[in-house]
């Protein structure tokens, strides 16, 4: 985000180990006034330098929680399967993982199928207005967005999300982290 300015990513210690969240989010907070601590920490602190998003500006958004119908998130459109519509490749991956549950203990799978909901909201752009375009700055020429709502961060949990939801298995309702183009959190 902001284009992921160097002097702003968390610093690593001689051994590797990254900066603690709470340290890095007091050092660069007043860079992102807008940003909640919890989109901070899954978006940016954990996807630092390495989101497709990075060219996004987080000053004209704002982030809401919003509680969706579960059955909405068909709506968002996921980058990873070139923004399909409806979803089907993404529950395809979804199912994947849950079914492999046993083979292996991916702890965000096991918190969904226990608890029927995401561990942290997603995170979704609104771009239904399609205010941001291929072409138009900041987005790049070679980044196609379509107007609707774009998966931003979360990819794992939405694609389990989309599978327990078509199985039944996830809560009536979800929280999502919603980004709104327009005045910022006040």
């Amino acid at each position: 985000m902001n284009y992921w300015p160097e002097e702003l990513a968390p610093k690593k210690a001689p051994d590797d180990a990254k900066e603690p969240f709470q340290d890095w989010w007091r050092r660069v907070r007043s860079r992102f006034p807008n940003i909640p601590a919890d989109v901070g920490e899954q978006w940016l602190y954990d996807n630092w330098g390495s989101s497709p998003y990075g060219y996004l500006i987080s000053q004209p958004y704002r982030f809401d929680v919003a509680v969706w119908d579960s059955a909405r998130l068909a709506e968002i459109r996921e980058r990873t399967y070139d923004w399909e519509i409806g979803g089907e490749k993404s529950e395809n991956k979804g199912r994947v993982i849950i079914r492999n549950l046993g083979e292996y203990e991916f702890r965000t799978a096991r918190y969904l199928v226990d608890h029927l909901s995401f561990p942290r909201p997603i995170i979704v752009l609104d771009n239904r207005d399609g205010h941001l375009r291929k072409g138009i700055p900041p987005v790049p020429e070679s980044e196609n967005l379509p107007a609707s709502y774009l998966l931003i961060e979360g990819h794992r949990r939405f694609q389990m999300g989309l599978y327990l939801q078509s199985m039944g298995k996830l809560n009536p309702t979800v929280e999502l982290w919603i980004m709104t183009a327009g005045s910022q959190n006040a």
